[in-house]
Formats: C-alpha cells, sequence, structure tokens
C-alpha cells in the first residue's frame, strides 16, 4: 500500500510539473488584424477610414501559447479601435496607445507594437436634412405622370459628405422604369415602394423607408392598315323585300382598307385577318324616300377588338348608293 501511494503521488507530482511548465512557455508573434475604427461609446460623432478599404495592422504579441492557440483557432480577426477625440475632420490615431487602454481585445496576451503606427480617420457627425424625392420616369409614356407620397423625405447623413454633394444632387432618387414596366397598362396604379437608402452614392439612413407611387402607364399602341374590309348593308325584312341596293359605281367590289390602332398583338391579328372586321351600312325607310337619288353613308365598322380604334374615322369614304323598288317582273 506504502508503494501504491508513493506512486500516485509521483503521477501527481509529474502532471503539475507539465501543467507548470505549459503556463510558462511563451510565444511571440505578429498576427495580421484588420481594424475598424468607431466613435468611442455614447459620442455623438461618426469615425470613418480616410481610405476606403480594410485597414489591416500587425500586431505584435506575446504570451502563453496556449492563447496564442486560441487566437488562431478564432480565424481572421477583426477588432474594433474606440477613438476619442474632440476634433472634427482628418485625425491620425496612434493604434497601439488604444489598444493598450483595451486589454480585452487580445485577453491573456501582451501588445508589443503595431505597425503601420497610425491610422487616419475621419471624424463627422451626422445631420439630419429633409430632402426631395426626384422620381426618374425612365422611358415610359404616361397618361398620368408618376408622382410619390410624400415627396420629402428625412434624411440623416455625414455632414461632411453632404456639404460635399453638389445642390442640384441633394436628393433621393426613385427610378420607377422597373417598378411600372410589367403592371397593367391605362390603369390608374398606386402601391408602396422602398426607397434607395443613398444620396448621389452616399449611405444614408430614410425616414419614412418608403413612398407610395401613384402612375398610369400608357399602353403601347400601333397603327396599321387592314387592306380589304368587306361593306355590306343591313335592313329589315320588309325593305329588303321590297327594296334592293344600287351602287352608283356599280363595277366596284364593296370594299375598303381601313387603319387601325390598338395593342400591337390584336392589331397584327387584325391586319392578318385572324380576327374579321365588317362594315355595315344600315338601312331603314328614310332612304327610300327620292329613291331615285343617291345618297351616301358611311360605314361602321364591326368586329373590332377592345382597345382597338379606327385610326382616322374622319378618312372612312362614303358609300354612294340609291334603294330601287322590286318591280313586277323581277325575280
Amino acid at each position: 500500500m506504502p508503494q501504491v501511494k508513493l506512486i500516485a503521488m509521483s503521477v501527481l507530482v509529474t502532471v503539475l510539473v507539465w501543467l507548470s511548465a505549459d503556463q510558462l512557455l511563451t510565444e511571440s508573434a505578429a498576427v495580421l488584424v484588420t481594424i475598424r475604427p468607431v466613435a468611442a461609446e455614447e459620442e455623438s460623432y461618426t469615425v470613418r477610414p480616410l481610405v476606403d478599404r480594410p485597414q489591416k495592422f500587425h500586431i505584435g504579441l506575446s504570451g502563453p501559447q496556449k492563447m496564442f492557440a486560441r487566437l488562431k483557432e478564432a480565424g481572421p480577426l477583426t477588432i474594433e479601435l474606440p477613438v476619442e477625440t474632440r476634433t472634427m475632420g482628418l485625425v491620425s490615431v496612434k493604434v497601439l496607445d488604444v489598444l493598450q487602454k483595451d486589454r480585452d481585445q487580445f485577453p491573456g496576451l501582451t501588445i508589443e507594437s503595431v505597425t503601420p503606427e497610425f491610422l487616419d480617420v475621419i471624424v463627422d457627425r451626422d445631420i439630419k436634412v429633409p430632402l426631395p424625392v426626384w422620381v426618374d420616369k425612365g422611358t415610359l409614356d404616361y397618361d398620368v405622370d408618376p408622382s410619390v407620397e410624400p415627396d420629402a423625405v428625412e434624411v440623416t447623413i455625414s455632414e461632411q459628405r453632404f456639404a460635399a454633394i453638389p445642390a442640384e444632387k441633394r436628393r433621393i432618387v426613385l427610378r420607377v422604369e422597373s417598378l411600372l414596366r410589367n403592371k397593367p397598362k391605362g390603369e390608374l396604379l398606386s402601391f408602396p415602394v422602398p426607397l434607395e437608402a443613398k444620396v448621389d452614392g452616399v449611405d444614408v439612413k430614410v425616414l419614412p423607408a418608403q413612398v407610395d407611387l401613384r402612375a398610369t402607364v400608357r399602353e403601347l399602341r400601333v397603327t396599321d392598315t387592314i387592306a380589304v374590309v368587306p361593306i355590306r348593308f343591313t335592313s329589315s325584312v320588309d325593305l329588303r323585300n321590297e327594296y334592293r341596293v344600287e351602287l352608283r359605281d356599280q363595277g366596284r367590289l364593296l370594299t375598303q382598307p381601313i387603319m387601325v390602332k390598338g395593342p400591337p398583338e390584336l392589331v397584327a391579328r387584325l391586319v392578318a385577318e385572324d380576327l374579321k372586321v365588317t362594315g355595315l351600312i344600315a338601312l331603314n325607310r328614310d332612304d327610300t324616300l327620292d329613291s331615285g337619288r343617291y345618297r351616301a353613308k358611311k360605314p361602321v365598322f364591326v368586329g373590332l377588338p377592345t382597345g382597338v380604334e379606327l385610326a382616322d374615322p374622319d378618312a372612312i369614304a362614303s358609300v354612294e348608293f340609291r334603294l330601287v323598288r322590286f318591280g313586277p317582273n323581277t325575280p
């Protein structure tokens, strides 16, 4: 039994020696770190790097190997660097001094050096300004031009960046073509749309974040000619049994070309005669008065689909005719 106790004590001492040795093993190395400058807590200003790209520094560290191991396990490092200042504009920050005040960034390790030594930042403050919402109509045609409600919003923006924006570009731009292109044509539309939170490319905060867009997109219309449209007369059965129609130009085929306008797909079907149109001339008893005299009437065209109309109604030719009573020998 005394021998077992002696062996146990030897093992315990060995473990303690190894643990102590591990604690005493130290390492020194430079770690690549991305530093993101921020305003110190509860300050009203903003901080951004002078150069608009990730700010990378080599941080010289020393300490126990196990702390380095933990640091390496964490992967690429990005840390925030709180900047305390009362100066607006360009400020050079000595990174080592700031990091040594906040040892929580590298727990268990000693910060010995920083390369490069300084970080140049722009210290700024945000301001709130009312700016108009400018509607870019794009290439569409409108019956009711697009408008928004409200037409001005509150924008939170960097004071220095706002001062650098030309007066004519101090606005929130809303490009509506992509929003309206596939919407129904010829209808009054009204729906909410989000605003892009930028002023002349500068990121901002916008309140409200969306506006109501109102517009009527003009329907795309084309004009084309239906080459041959048949014309025929209509009347009551009694009138048709009593009179016949005699054209002034008796050798003429009773057709007309007509110009129509409307949606491209419907006009194309009419021109190809996939959809049929007919011109009608309605006869009544008044047309029998002075039946020896020729009279002129314009046909009314039926069969035009909804959305298609005559392009030039005044150009429709009148048809000259007279009604001749059937004689006793007329078959």
